[in-house]
């Protein structure tokens, strides 16, 4: 089968390769994939910011359908729609992290399309417990944004109780500062998006999507248009989703005193910030990386009850042989979400 695959350590070095079909072992399922979208994480492994373990499969978010299941497998049966949570292929299971359900925080943890072969690729094996079967009303499409979603689940309903009449900043327009965005209004908050200029097309799909006021941050002053929605005081929480110095430090200026800044932009390299604007303002400053088990059952849900719309997120639709368009396409912002199809 052909597979995408990171052959050497350092920018660059991909290449469409054929190798041999996986195999299903007791205890795990042969996925067909159906879609595969391209993350920022893949792009930073593509350029290298973050580590990886070459000759290596990349793509994590996936949505398919079971081929094969072997011994001893319980959570689907073949011919199920399933999509797949990347940090439990390979863990410890004995950390205080993996008995809390905070799998990616394992030290031994190895994550599909980074360590472990992922989804850029005809065919993916995953283990049993890392499967969960789509809702019916789900499409494959929109499935293989469940992780994605995932990530957005845990930062806004989990590490931050987003409440209703609560005012929200979302610092990038991506797709998962857009699926951040629904989930906050779906808790009946006050949203404001930002992004800069070039982010035009994804900020008219922001306002369309339900936000309450979006902000071109090269045009107007965000943290003015913050505190105007906001009876003066700020955003309560603000979610920086574009892994930027620059978006960061928007997220610090415009959030309140006593707010809360998360993190889920991945920077690949260090910011600058003034800590006294932490300081004087007495934030609170989180990182939200990956999801739990509870996070999982909970993106199911919100799925199956249609809380949130995921396809307009879909921009792009490609071939996994136009595999350089797609990255051309996330890195220059030119759409939303793009989704990798085998050939």
């Amino acid at each position: 089968m052909k597979a995408l695959q990171k052959t050497e350590r350092g920018p660059g070095h991909m290449r469409l390769r054929e190798i041999a079909e996986p195999t299903c072992g007791p205890g795990q399922l042969k996925i067909k994939v159906h879609y595969a979208g391209i993350c920022g994480t893949d792009i930073h492994i593509v350029n290298a910011d973050l580590p990886c373990r070459p000759p290596v499969t990349l793509g994590h978010e996936v949505s398919g359908i079971v081929a094969e299941v072997g011994s001893g497998v319980r959570r689907a049966r073949v011919g199920d729609k399933v999509t797949v949570t990347p940090y439990v292929s390979v863990r410890c299971g004995q950390c205080r992290y993996c008995r809390s359900g905070y799998y990616a925080l394992c030290e031994s943890t190895l994550n599909v399309g980074h360590k472990v072969d992922g989804a850029f690729a005809s065919y993916i094996i995953s283990q049993d417990d890392q499967v969960f079967r789509l809702p019916g009303n789900v499409g494959l499409d929109v499935g293989a944004l469940s992780e994605p979603l995932a990530c957005s689940v845990q930062a806004v309903s989990e590490l931050c109780h987003v409440e209703p009449g609560d005012t929200v900043l979302i610092s990038g327009p991506g797709p998962v500062g857009l699926m951040t965005m629904q989930l906050a209004k779906a808790q009946g908050a006050k949203v404001v998006v930002a992004g800069l200029h070039q982010d035009a097309q994804r900020l008219a799909v922001a306002g369309e999507m339900g936000a309450d006021i979006t902000v071109d941050v090269e045009n107007a002053d965000l943290t003015a248009v913050t505190r105007g929605l906001s009876g003066g005081y700020g955003a309560d929480f603000a979610f920086e989703c574009a892994g930027s110095d620059a978006s960061l430090r928007q997220c610090l200026a415009a959030v309140r005193k006593l707010g809360s800044v998360v993190i889920l932009g991945l920077h690949g390299k260090p910011a600058q910030v003034n800590p006294d604007d932490i300081v004087y303002k007495q934030l609170t400053i989180r990182g939200s990386i990956s999801h739990t088990w509870d996070t999982w059952d909970r993106t199911m849900a919100i799925l199956a009850e249609g809380l949130v719309d995921l396809r307009p997120l879909i921009s792009h639709r490609l071939p996994l042989s136009d595999w350089q368009e797609g990255i051309r396409v996330c890195e220059e912002r030119l759409g939303l979400k793009v989704l990798l199809q085998p050939d």
